[in-house]
């Protein structure tokens, strides 16, 4: 009877952690659905990596921007599927996914980086690079963050051009205006008459040099 009451009790409590055990597993089950519906939902590019840079998760915006489908990028090293380039000299970049995983620290996008997806195609990115950390603080991978600025970047390059060409128009039209003030007062001082020009204050905006010998001259 012992016996019989000790492989009840055995089999109660197993049956038990089964159920918790598979409850356990349904909540994982839902929270990774959760997680991999909101990285897919995320309007950026991610991507993740193993501690040795290979990849292992990328959402649909990432296959978008690289040209690689997730199939295809799964383990393979991070660079082959993404290269960067400085966008001003044109040599490559020391990959941030290496930053952060030499460093263990977080890493942001210098200015004027560009992508090279798979077709070969530049893309102008801002983003950045964080390690993935164990509880205990060892670096397990990072995560890559991108976002296709080529739109932003070209807006503000045209925006810098027309303000060269309005800089380099008004200092053109400046120095034309100068140089027919200083003809006009040259006409002006050659005309045999007397000129003024007097403003609504009744005050002188300008006078000819036979004007000014006339009726200035003794107060100078």
């Amino acid at each position: 009877v012992l016996l019989c009451l000790l492989l009840v009790s055995i089999y109660a409590f197993i049956r038990r952690q089964w159920r918790l055990a598979q409850a356990h597993q349904r909540a994982l089950v839902d929270s990774e659905a959760r997680l991999a519906t909101t990285l897919y939902s995320i309007g950026e590019a991610v991507l993740a990596t193993d501690m040795t840079g290979r990849i292992t998760c990328m959402n649909v915006m990432a296959e978008k921007m690289t040209g690689w489908r997730s199939a295809d990028a799964m383990e393979k090293p991070i660079e082959t599927v993404i290269a960067f380039l400085n966008e001003t000299t044109r040599e490559p970049v020391t990959h941030p996914v290496t930053t952060a995983l030499q460093t263990g620290k977080s890493h942001i996008f210098p200015e004027q980086l560009l992508m090279i997806s798979r077709r070969c195609s530049e893309l102008a990115v801002s983003g950045s690079a964080a390690p993935i950390c164990s509880q205990s603080g060892r670096v397990q991978g990072v995560v890559l963050v991108l976002r296709d600025v080529t739109i932003e970047r070209q807006a503000a390059k045209y925006i810098l051009e027309q303000n060269a060409l309005l800089a380099q128009h008004v200092d053109t039209r400046t120095s034309q205006l100068l140089e027919t003030e200083s003809h006009l007062h040259n006409v002006l001082r050659s005309v045999p008459a007397l000129i003024a020009y007097v403003n609504a204050n009744q005050q002188y905006v300008y006078v000819n040099a036979q004007y000014h010998k006339r009726f200035a001259a003794e107060y100078d």
